[in-house]
C-alpha cells in the first residue's frame, strides 16, 4: 500500500491513539492463551510468537521484524491464541488497543484491504513451510530459510507495514535504539514514516560502504543456533550439523555477528538438495 493511500488525518490518528512503547528484548508482553488486547505497530526491532514443545522445549512458529504489525491475526480471530508473544531484541512502536484496530480497519477500505493482504501471505506462507517441513531434508530447511531472509533473494518477505511498497526502504534506516531522552521518538518515527520521509541516520552518518575488501555479505540471521533452532521447529544439534554441511559448501559462515551468507547461489543450490 503506498503512503499516499493514508490520508495525513488517518495517520495522525492512528499516531494519536497508538501508546508510544520500547520494550527490552526477551520480554513477555503474553503468554499463550492469554487474550490480546491490542497490536502493536513495530518500528524497530524482532518479536516472536511462543509455543511450549515436548521435553520443556519451545518454538517460535511466527516471527516480525519492524516495520510489522504484530498479532494482527489474533486480535481478528477473537479467541484465545495457542501462541504467547515475547520480544527478541529491545523494539520500540506503537501499541494500539484492540478496539481501535478493528475501527481503523472498519473505516479505512485501503488499510483493510493491506491487511488481508498480508494475512492471506502469511497463510501460504504456513503451507510451504509445513510442505517443507514434512518434505525436506534438516539441512535443505535451514538453507532454504537463510535464502528467504536475504534482502535481494526473490523469495525475501515484503516488510509487514501499510507503506511498504514506498517506505519500506526508508523504514530499514529506522534507529533500533532510539534516544531514551525522547520520549515521543517512536510516535514521531511512526509519522515520518507514514509519510515516506527517511529518518536520520541513528549514528548521524551514512553507514560506510562496501569496499572490495570488505564486500557486501548480508547477515540472514543475527540470533543463536538455539533461537534458530526454535524458529524452524529443530534441535540445536540439528541446526548445528546443518550450519556446518553449509559453511563447508561455502554458502554460510557463522561469525560472532550471527550466520552470513557467503555465496547466495551455492545456498540456493543446498536448499533445493
Amino acid at each position: 500500500m503506498a503512503a499516499a493511500v493514508l490520508a495525513p488525518a488517518v495517520r495522525e490518528s492512528v499516531a494519536g491513539r497508538g501508546r508510544p512503547v520500547r520494550i527490552t528484548a526477551d520480554t513477555v508482553l503474553r503468554t499463550a492463551g492469554e487474550m490480546p488486547r491490542s497490536v502493536l505497530f513495530l518500528l524497530s526491532g524482532t518479536m516472536v510468537a511462543t509455543a511450549g514443545a515436548p521435553a520443556g522445549a519451545e518454538v517460535w512458529p511466527e516471527q516480525w521484524t519492524g516495520p510489522a504489525i504484530v498479532d494482527k491475526a489474533a486480535v481478528l480471530d477473537g479467541r484465545p491464541p495457542a501462541t504467547g508473544l515475547m520480544t527478541l531484541t529491545t523494539v520500540s512502536g506503537l501499541l494500539l488497543p484492540s478496539a481501535a484496530f478493528l475501527e481503523l480497519l472498519e473505516e479505512h477500505p485501503a488499510v483493510r484491504r493491506h491487511v488481508l493482504t498480508r494475512l492471506a501471505r502469511d497463510t501460504m506462507a504456513a503451507r510451504r513451510r509445513l510442505v517443507q517441513f514434512a518434505t525436506l531434508p534438516a539441512a535443505a530447511r535451514v538453507a532454504l530459510w537463510l535464502t528467504e531472509q536475504n534482502p535481494e533473494s526473490p523469495t525475501h518477505q515484503v516488510p509487514d507495514h501499510p507503506t511498504e511498497h514506498v517506505a519500506g526502504r526508508a523504514a530499514q534506516h529506522v534507529p533500533n535504539h532510539p534516544p531514551q531522552h525522547a520520549a515521543d521518538q517512536p510516535a514521531q518515527q511512526f509519522r515520518d514514516h507514514l509519510s515516506g520521509r527517511k529518518p536520520d541516520h541513528p549514528t548521524g552518518r551514512k553507514p560506510d560502504r562496501p569496499t572490495e575488501r570488505s564486500p557486501h555479505h548480508p547477515i540472514a540471521w543475527r540470533g543463536s543456533q538455539e533461537q534458530l533452532a526454535r524458529v524452524l521447529g529443530l534441535s540445536r544439534v540439528t541446526v548445528n550439523r546443518a550450519l556446518a554441511r553449509l559453511t563447508r559448501a561455502g554458502a554460510v559462515t557463522v561469525t560472532p555477528h550471527g550466520i552470513v551468507i557467503a555465496d547466495p547461489a551455492a545456498l540456493a543450490a543446498c536448499a533445493e538438495a
